[in-house]
């Protein structure tokens, strides 16, 4: 089995081969066509070249000798879960692009040794530790914008519920209390034993101000990389490409048009679905919970939040393997509610004309048609009278009932015929 890595990051951007192929197809075409364009057929040619290195990464099988170099031996904490539809992305902050036509355009984590796909253990831990509330409590009381403050610390009470609910699934019914997580996630992230006294900061100065004791790095907790084990599927591949196609304006004068334009689409490398990956960790006792309670708290953060690159539309799910005997308890209910609070609509005080922008209510959409909703809208007329008013909007595609938006103005005068909406909160 060849060494991915060294393909995806050298061997894929073989220059000389391109320049070679560039060449032939443009000497081809103009036996056909003396008058041909050269950066047409030097495109056509950087396409097909760049479609031929991406099949070479996504037809290669499992194999499993790799495995025995990846495990970790005093990594005694283990567990095994699988990818699911429509599959994993990881790495994708390394650079590896050059703007050719047809190249996959984001970067991905291969091991150095083996060339094999893995999640790094630094990868993990922050998938981890994101799921814990006090570092964004922490970073909310540095926030100098209101909303996004508020919107942190709701969420940051969200998660503590969360963890405190998974804590008593995997104890049998221990609960702990704020100041014990708060204890516990420092104890783990960030190698810092905190006195039993201590309660949960509630200001930036209390955060900055801890009485700490540093924990030793040979008594600290050890997060490893994850490594491929087995693919589950028939044919046995491990990699795939696919695309994601945002439709942004590089002039911000335009992104109200965004819903409008052509998508661009941009390919990736993903792990497919039904790889399994084994994680391995080195886990101390620390505060409250025993290392093997804490691999079960680890296993299901990871399978209700997933981990990796764009998880907010699917990607980086996992799930557990058909033979696995150990539990995976319902997720918690405070996990599914909406972290962010619901925004109050002020009636509109301004005059009605072209370009002027409001807040509304979104309805529903209107019958029959594809881009076309109905949205509400109050207006001040004088005094302490509002006038509740119905508005036609365009939009590219269905939103939930009830949600705010903002709308502009396209079409009326002192009346809103036409508006267009320009921004979901």
């Amino acid at each position: 089995m060849k060494n991915l890595g060294w393909y995806f990051y050298r061997n894929y951007y073989d220059f000389q081969e391109l320049d070679r192929r560039q060449e032939d197809e443009f000497r081809q075409q103009r036996l056909k066509n003396p008058r041909i364009d050269r950066t047409k057929t030097d495109g056509d040619a950087q396409t097909t070249f760049y479609q031929q290195q991406n099949n070479e990464l996504t037809r290669v099988v499992f194999s499993a000798e790799a495995a025995s170099l990846l495990r970790q031996p005093h990594a005694e904490q283990r567990f095994q879960l699988m990818t699911v539809y429509p599959g994993l992305v990881t790495g994708s902050g390394v650079a590896h692009q050059t703007k050719a036509l047809g190249e996959f355009k984001l970067g991905f984590s291969f091991d150095h040794t083996t060339g094999q796909p893995l999640l790094p253990g630094s990868t993990i831990k922050g998938a981890l530790r994101a799921a814990f509330p006090n570092r964004l409590r922490q970073l909310a009381f540095s926030e100098k914008t209101l909303r996004i403050k508020e919107l942190n610390l709701k969420k940051a009470a969200s998660l503590e519920k969360y963890l405190i609910e998974r804590i008593k699934d995997i104890t049998q019914g221990h609960m702990l209390n704020p100041a014990e997580l708060f204890r516990l996630e420092w104890a783990i992230f960030e190698g810092i034993l905190l006195p039993e006294e201590i309660s949960v900061p509630t200001s930036k100065a209390g955060f900055d101000q801890l009485p700490h004791k540093e924990i030793s790095t040979y008594e600290s907790d050890g997060f490893h990389d994850a490594f491929v084990v087995e693919v589950k599927s028939k044919d046995k591949k491990l990699l795939g490409s696919d695309f994601i196609t945002p439709h942004k304006h590089t002039d911000r004068r335009l992104r109200h048009l965004d819903p409008f334009r052509d998508p661009t689409p941009i390919q990736f490398l993903k792990v497919l679905p039904k790889v399994v990956f084994e994680f391995q960790f080195e886990l101390r006792n620390s505060v409250i919970l025993s290392p093997e309670e804490k691999r079960r708290l680890f296993r299901l953060i990871l399978l209700d939040f997933g981990i990796g690159a764009k998880t907010n539309v699917g990607y980086g799910q996992l799930a557990t393997l058909p033979n696995d005997s150990e539990p995976a308890y319902p997720t918690p209910v405070t996990q599914l509610k909406e972290t962010q609070p619901k925004r109050t609509i002020e009636p509109y005080k301004g005059k009605i004309k072209l370009g002027a922008e409001l807040d509304a209510e979104y309805l529903e959409p209107v019958p029959n048609t594809k881009t076309r909703h109905r949205c509400k809208v109050w207006l001040a007329t004088g005094g302490s009278e509002v006038k509740e008013v119905s508005v036609e909007c365009i939009y590219a595609s269905p939103l939930k009932p009830g949600q705010t938006v903002r709308i502009q103005v396209r079409e009326g005068k002192d009346n809103i015929n036409l508006a267009a909406i320009v921004k979901i909160y």
